[in-house]
Order: structure tokens, then C-alpha cells, then sequence
């Protein structure tokens, strides 16, 4: 194990990252010198909406590297249905039967991340999507967490591990804001200190009501205004997002964009795409 209570490349790569049963059932058909050419099909008997996309298969085929085996899968992206084949491996069974566990989790994992994705992407209209919820899974899996949620549909991700060629993207978290003594201090220095290519998108909701601290955003420099606040804060999260808005109009800064983020669901997308100009997903993706 790691320091993390990881399982290391090696042993997954080795098969002994598997359920038990198939330790046993190697044995037992090695002792009895069985070793029968079979083909190995996944699909999914039911799914939690009508559609999903498949995933992982990257992963699959990095495990089975050097192994006598044929696989033949979907491409990761193709949106499958229920009972419809996504990977099909040919072999001997004792050459991959122990990898049946990793074959799943790797496809299992990626495709519901990737399905989370593609989902809040269809019913976005047309609004960036970003995913910020690698702090909801194991920081090991980072990786794949991201690269899942990229080819789900998302504009950027937000982890620093990220494959390369995906836009890292975030704002700034409460505990920057809390480092001064007021949010104009913040503000002014991430706007001053901050790489150009970065959008000024600043945290209002902090020491104040959303509605004042995007007020005062707006004139220290913000492209655009993040509302994160908890949701037993909330209370009508519509009327927060409307009433904001107003007042960013009614004060001359049309172009201040409104960016949510913090518990943000596949509904809340639905219900507050026509007033939020982008969202930031954790849980609803990465969970």
C-alpha cells in the first residue's frame, strides 16, 4: 500500500488488485489445467437515465498492455443505452479473468463521471460548465476524475493534475478572501498580483450579503461575480441571483458576469441557466 492507502501501478498492472474469487478460481482451473478461449462483454443492465457515455477505456487498454488478449470497445465519448455492449476482450481466461475488477472500475467510475458531465452539458444552454470536484474523490484519482468530466462536456476543470491540453480553471476560495481585512483588499490584490490570462472572477459572499459584495467587486475590477454561498444561507437562490444582477445593472456594470458555484445539481442548472452566466459543478459531477 502507499502512504496514502493507494493501491501502486504495479500491483493493478499484475492483477492482484482483484476480488478474491478470481484468486481462487485461477487456481483452481491451473490445477486442473483449464484454460478455455472466451469472450468477456460489459454492459450495463440499467442506468439512472436513458443514456450514458462510456469511459475509461484508456485505462483498460494500459492494463492489458503486453497481455494476449483483443479488445474491442467504443469509443470513449459514444453515448450507450442499457444492454448494449461497450467493451468486448478475447482470450484465454486464465491470461485476464483476475482483471474482470479493474476492467469495471475503470469503466465503471470514468463512464459515471463522464455520464454527470454530459448530462449537466445537455441541459445547460449553452453556458460554460467547469469542473470543480476532484476535492469530492480521492486525490489520487485526480486525474481521471478531470480527464472523465472533459470528455462528459465540461469547458475546464479546475485541478492542478489535470491531463495536459485541459484548461486549468478557478477563481479564489474563501480562505484568500479571509487572509485581509476586508474583500476589497483581496480583490484588489488578486486583480493586481494575479497572471493577466486569469478572469477576474471574484468570491462574493464572505463577510457580507451577495448583493453588496458584488457591488463593491464590480469596482475593484471583477470580470465577474461568484456566488458560493452555503446553502442553508440561501434560502431563495433565484431571488439572490436576480436581485444581484439588478443591481450590477443599475449601477453601470452590464458586463459583470454572475458565475454559481458550491452545491451546484444538474436542477439547479436547469433553473437558474437563464439568469448565470457559468457554473462551477463539484458533487453533481464527481461524486
Amino acid at each position: 500500500m502507499g502512504t496514502f492507502l493507494t493501491v501502486s501501478d504495479e500491483t493493478i498492472k499484475n492483477g492482484e488488485c482483484t476480488d478474491i474469487y478470481f484468486v481462487r478460481t485461477y487456481d483452481v482451473l491451473e490445477h486442473d489445467n483449464r484454460n478455455p478461449q472466451v469472450v468477456m462483454e460489459v454492459t450495463a443492465g440499467s442506468l439512472p437515465d436513458p443514456w450514458a457515455v462510456f469511459c475509461g477505456l484508456s485505462d483498460v487498454l494500459a492494463l492489458f498492455d503486453g497481455l494476449p488478449v483483443t479488445v474491442d470497445a467504443m469509443p470513449e465519448g459514444t453515448v450507450f443505452y442499457p444492454n448494449e455492449p461497450v467493451i468486448r476482450i478475447s482470450g484465454k481466461y486464465r491470461d485476464f479473468g483476475r482483471y474482470e475488477t479493474a476492467v469495471l472500475g475503470f469503466i465503471c467510475h470514468a463512464s459515471g463521471i463522464a455520464t454527470s458531465a454530459a448530462h449537466i452539458r445537455a441541459v445547460a444552454g449553452g453556458r460554460p460548465l467547469y469542473s470543480f470536484g476532484s476535492r469530492r474523490q480521492h486525490p489520487a484519482i485526480a486525474a481521471m476524475i478531470e480527464r472523465a468530466a472533459w470528455i462528459g462536456g465540461v469547458d475546464g476543470v479546475s485541478n492542478t493534475c489535470a491531463p495536459e491540453g485541459m484548461p486549468v480553471v478557478g477563481t479564489m476560495p474563501h480562505a484568500f478572501v479571509m487572509c485581509y481585512d476586508k474583500p476589497e483588499d483581496a480583490w484588489r490584490a488578486f486583480n493586481k498580483r494575479a497572471p493577466k490570462s486569469v478572469p477576474r472572477i471574484m468570491l462574493c459572499d464572505t463577510f457580507c450579503d451577495e448583493k453588496s459584495e458584488s457591488l463593491r467587486a464590480a469596482t475593484c475590477g471583477a470580470s465577474a461575480v461568484r456566488l458560493d454561498t452555503p446553502r442553508s444561507r440561501r434560502g431563495s437562490m433565484r431571488a439572490i441571483i436576480e436581485e444581484v444582477r439588478w443591481e450590477l445593472d443599475a449601477h453601470g456594470h452590464e458586463d459583470v458576469k454572475i458565475f454559481l458555484s458550491g452545491g451546484v445539481t444538474r436542477e439547479d442548472v436547469i433553473a437558474y441557466q437563464d439568469c448565470v452566466d457559468a457554473f462551477g459543478i463539484g458533487g453533481a459531477i464527481a461524486n
